[in-house]
């Protein structure tokens, strides 16, 4: 019995690791977890926070529409400890003119188009894969919030003489971004 006792204290001693072997195994794990880690980039977060337009004088004796021009801002936060590439898209969900309405959300005799154009031929699309969407491609820095202006263009068509004031809609844009490190082509997030 003390014979089959020893052997088994002998072989349980055998297979715990001496000093050396367990801070080459700390440090080995310690190398593989910061590898792992570095080479997955933080997710940057976008989000549309405006859609502002502006015009020239309007001219209400004028029954043809007016030009004008936008740009939808993109706020973007990249958390992470590097620079990553960033490919931004906004789509109209309107897919057609837009109906203004008053502080009131009464609606208003003004009717919004936007064009991805300056001539104003090609209206913003919803569809994510048509080449008549609002796109840029940029650089956001790690750990920073940068906003990005998407510009388009506008129409306006006056349908009588509106009452002085400020006119808005509600926000039919939607946002697509794509985003990978600088140092690789591949993406590594898509939303």
């Amino acid at each position: 019995m003390l014979n089959f006792c020893q052997r088994l204290h002998q072989t349980q001693r055998a297979f715990l690791p001496s000093r050396q072997s367990l801070a080459f195994w700390l440090v080995a794990t310690q190398l593989i977890a910061s590898t792992t880690l570095a080479a997955t980039p933080a997710a940057v977060s976008c989000q549309i926070v405006g859609v502002p337009l502006s015009f020239e004088t309007l001219n209400p004796a004028l029954r043809t529409p007016q030009p004008g021009t936008g740009h939808v801002v993109v706020e973007c936060h990249n958390p992470g400890g590097e620079s990553q590439e960033l490919v931004l898209t906004a789509l109209d969900e309107a897919d057609a003119r837009h109906r203004l309405s008053d502080r009131w959300n009464r609606p208003a005799p003004l009717k919004l188009d936007l064009f991805v154009d300056v001539e104003r031929q090609n209206r913003i699309s919803s569809t994510e894969g048509s080449p008549h969407v609002v796109r840029m491609s940029a650089t956001i820095r790690a750990n920073t919030t940068t906003q990005f202006h998407l510009p388009f263009y506008a129409q306006v068509q006056l349908e009588r003489l509106p009452e002085a004031g400020t006119y808005s809609q509600p926000v039919n844009m939607k946002l697509l971004y794509q985003t990978h490190p600088l140092h690789s082509r591949q993406a590594v997030a898509a939303f």
